[in-house]
């Protein structure tokens, strides 16, 4: 009775902790502001105690339907947001419906959520709110998802008065089982049976976790990948890197040349994959360009950033992925191909003429590559880089070609 009324609240979930929005069915405007969406758009319900002095109004009232929470399409420039809809209705008084409506951000490099509401009412047909408690409870099957890293969470988030006042909000967040978890992610790593000096080499990786991961398998924390010297960076390609700041506010004004390929990526989370460009991006002098990947998808962003960094001594190129989102994901696929600013050249002896397929440069070609989990799991491996497009030598072509030379002799 003594505090100022609450007006808007702001929320951030720990990282990791999310919902499976593939399984949920959006509700659409109107129906998302007139609180008249269906049953499958349903994550939860809401308890609301509101009023002065020692007996608060509560809603739902005993025996009444609960207070839904729907999960929304976009809102406010965000890719989700929720319609949070309360009848008024005390005993013989009915005030009407309050439909309030919240935001669902999501931070492109975290995939960390962010939960804003609108203002919410102060007063309701001539009676003044007083809200004292909200209560929600997401309690949809097969929704929510938790981090797969261990390390004390918290929600956080602000709530703001009427009168401007605002006041930090803070509730701690632990899962336990972590290490028990697997990891056992699958690389595959290709390029071509040639490449040449104009337009360089290629190269494609794709990571692939096993069926049934959710649940079982923990997620990237990091990935380090050292490409053999047989591909080393082309300086020329590293120069066509798109400003830091041209990117971060007009991306489209980024050089062609420095779109160096292209990622795609399969969630169970989402109803499509993410995907989208693989850009150099350029700090200056500061260190060599970032390889970023800016994948979207359902009105969805998410940027993974690679650090490159290349050996002078050795000549070997490494992109290291650090602190990805701790998010469930099936497969990503990443082709970075040949052109006159492929981020790949060809350093093989002459007599090999720009082709992959002999024996002893096949043998060769293989990636060091270190991998961490969430749950502090890791992998190090050599990954051999398998040359797609050789000429094949089958044993019955070896076959024929025997049985002419011994029908050659027969004759003379």
């Amino acid at each position: 009775d003594d505090q100022q009324r609450i007006e808007k609240l702001q929320f951030k979930t720990p990282e990791g902790l999310a919902g499976m929005i593939a399984n949920v069915t959006l509700c659409p405007e109107p129906q998302a502001s007139q609180g008249s969406c269906p049953q499958s758009s349903q994550l939860g319900h809401t308890v609301v105690t509101s009023g002065p002095g020692p007996y608060p109004l509560v809603l739902p009232q005993p025996g009444d339907p609960e207070l839904p929470i729907y999960l929304t399409g976009p809102y406010e420039g965000a890719p989700f947001g929720l319609s949070i809809v309360t009848p008024v209705i005390a005993g013989p008084f009915n005030l009407g419906t309050i439909v309030t409506r919240a935001k669902i951000e999501v931070d492109p490099h975290t995939a960390q959520i962010t939960i804003t509401t609108d203002p919410l009412p102060q007063i309701v047909k001539g009676v003044p709110t007083d809200l004292r408690e909200v209560e929600s409870v997401i309690e949809r099957p097969n929704f929510m998802f938790n981090p797969t890293h261990c390390e004390p969470e918290s929600f956080s988030g602000t709530a703001t008065s009427a009168q401007g006042a605002t006041a930090s909000l803070s509730s701690s967040f632990d899962v336990v089982g972590c290490k028990g978890l697997a990891f056992q992610p699958k690389l595959s790593v290709t390029t071509k049976a040639r490449g040449s000096k104009a337009d360089g080499q290629s190269l494609t990786f794709r990571i692939a976790y096993p069926k049934g991961a959710v649940g079982t398998q923990s997620w990237f924390r990091a990935a380090k990948f050292d490409i053999p010297k047989q591909l080393p960076a082309r300086l020329t390609t590293l120069q066509q890197a798109c400003l830091a700041h041209v990117f971060e506010a007009e991306r489209s004004k980024c050089p062609k040349a420095s779109v160096i390929g292209h990622a795609i990526v399969h969630t169970p989370v989402l109803p499509v994959p993410l995907e989208g460009s693989v850009y150099f991006v350029s700090y200056g002098g500061a260190k060599f360009p970032d390889a970023v990947m800016v994948l979207q998808g359902d009105n969805i962003t998410v940027e993974l950033v690679g650090e490159t960094f290349i050996d002078n001594k050795t000549g070997i190129t490494s992109a290291t992925f650090r602190n990805t989102p701790d998010v469930p994901f099936e497969s990503i696929e990443v082709t970075l191909p040949t052109g006159p600013f492929s981020e790949f050249g060809v350093n093989l002896p002459a007599k090999d003429h720009y082709d992959f397929c002999g024996k002893k440069v096949r043998k060769k070609l293989k990636m060091p590559t270190a991998f961490t989990a969430e749950n502090g799991l890791e992998i190090h491996q050599n990954t051999p880089i398998a040359v797609k497009g050789c000429p094949k030598h089958t044993k019955k072509h070896k076959h024929n070609k025997h049985k002419k030379r011994k029908s050659h002799r027969k004759k003379k």
